[in-house]
């Protein structure tokens, strides 16, 4: 019989101008269309309590960028699509978000 995954508590980053400056750098290694749909998305991770770092790959190319931001919670970490994220934070008219992830999805508020 399989096991079920334990339920996880969802983790939060806080993002700011300085988390959005950052996923703009990284989209620029990042293609819009990649027969390897993975690579269309970047890797968010807390580092310690305060700092996230944003990595991107082409396979050619990597980037990570680090940052300080106001809260993140340990043990975060998400991948999402690139593109999509930035232009949604773009789109926004508040100064400062929550990026939010659980086992299987991820919200922006």
């Amino acid at each position: 019989m399989a096991k079920k995954p334990k339920a996880t508590t969802p983790k939060s980053i806080v993002i700011d101008r300085d988390f959005q400056d950052a996923l703009a750098l990284a989209c620029k290694v990042v293609e819009r269309k990649n027969t390897i749909p993975i690579l269309s998305n970047v890797l968010i991770k807390a580092v310690g309590k305060t700092g996230f770092s944003v990595e991107a790959t082409d396979l050619d190319t990597s980037i990570r960028i680090v940052g300080l931001t106001d809260k993140t919670d340990a043990g975060f970490a998400v991948t999402v699509p690139a593109h999509q994220l930035l232009a949604s934070l773009k789109g926004m008219d508040a100064e400062v978000a929550t990026l939010t992830a659980g086992l299987a999805s991820a919200t922006l508020i």
